[in-house]
């Protein structure tokens, strides 16, 4: 219906101009220390490469309503089909970098006598450039796989009770079943895969910094400590982004193939729109670097500082006598 087509329109728009605000600051700022240094921890990279992905998310969902809102763009299905198929690109990549940044978290900071975990541990930096390509390339294919179900087959990502529904309700119905069995193989691999792996690091992050917390607890160390203090915001914060995470796993599901009402559609997508942002925020406050990052004054004066051009205009030079 119009409303929900409006509403949907209204919270794009804001949670394009949130997301491009906040995870600017993220790409920014490791796109600036990348010119610096020339070089970027594994990390680094994917949370530079997050922050790319939930930048353009949110541009595509824009322009996947743009033509609602713009009626004399000419011919909107050619535009709104390639910006479904980009969205779900930069969606599926987004959740998957999420979740490889916590299991490099995982890696990094827990300690397990695994020798897989050993393995991996040691040679982070040299797999993370190989997953860093094989998370694009994953996305590629997924969103190339749905792009021509949803386009080719007659299932329409726009018209919907959820997000997916068929577009041709006279078609066959083995067929419809068909592609709507292959399509929920496709949103498995791409949401469920990576959200089983961002709770499985998450959890073991957990269990190790717990053990941590108890063995230095054990050992006399005062629960005032800054010690004590660091591993429990961090287990702190990383709670919260399981459930960040958690809720919007349900809400996309519930949205993209649960039967529901407008209200509660509006609500899903509310979840969906934001969880990107929020997430990005929660690692903003968990990193130093991007908490002085988000001080714009800062930020302009690095871009100037960087850019052999602005300090020889801004060059003050003496008045002639």
């Amino acid at each position: 219906s119009l409303q929900v087509v409006c509403g949907f329109r209204i919270q794009g728009e804001v949670g394009f101009f949130l997301g491009a605000a906040v995870n600017g600051v993220i790409v920014g700022t490791f796109c600036l220390e990348w010119i610096r240094n020339r070089s970027l921890h594994v990390g680094d990279t994917t949370l530079m490469c997050l922050g790319f992905t939930r930048l353009f998310l949110h541009g595509s969902l824009f322009l996947f309503y743009l033509p609602q809102s713009f009626h004399a763009i000419h011919k909107p299905e050619v535009v709104t089909s390639i910006s479904w198929a980009l969205f779900v690109f930069f969606h599926t990549s987004s959740l998957w970098f999420a979740s490889f940044l916590c299991a490099i978290y995982c890696v990094t900071v827990a300690n397990y006598s695994n020798s897989l975990f050993v393995y991996v541990k040691r040679n982070i930096s040299r797999l993370g450039t190989w997953m860093i390509v094989a998370i694009l390339l994953t996305a590629l294919t997924f969103s190339l796989l749905d792009w021509y179900i949803a386009y080719g087959f007659g299932l329409s990502p726009s018209n919907s009770t959820g997000i997916i529904q068929q577009r041709n309700s006279t078609g066959a119905d083995g067929n419809a079943a068909t592609t709507l069995g292959v399509q929920f193989v496709i949103y498995f691999m791409a949401v469920a895969l990576p959200f089983t792996l961002y709770c499985l690091a998450a959890l073991l992050l957990l269990n190790s910094l717990w053990r941590h917390v108890r063995q230095m607890r054990s050992s006399g160390t005062s629960f005032r400590s800054r010690s004590v203090d660091a591993h429990v915001g961090v287990l702190m914060k990383l709670a919260v982004s399981l459930l960040l995470y958690a809720v919007y796993y349900v809400t996309d599901t519930l949205g993209l193939y649960g039967q529901l009402e407008t209200p509660w559609l509006l609500f899903c997508f509310v979840i969906c729109c934001f969880y990107p942002t929020a997430h990005s925020l929660v690692l903003i406050y968990s990193n130093s670097r991007l908490r002085k990052a988000c001080s714009l004054d800062q930020l302009a004066l690095r871009v100037i500082s960087h850019n052999p051009v602005f300090p020889h205009l801004l060059r003050i030079h003496p008045a002639p006598i």
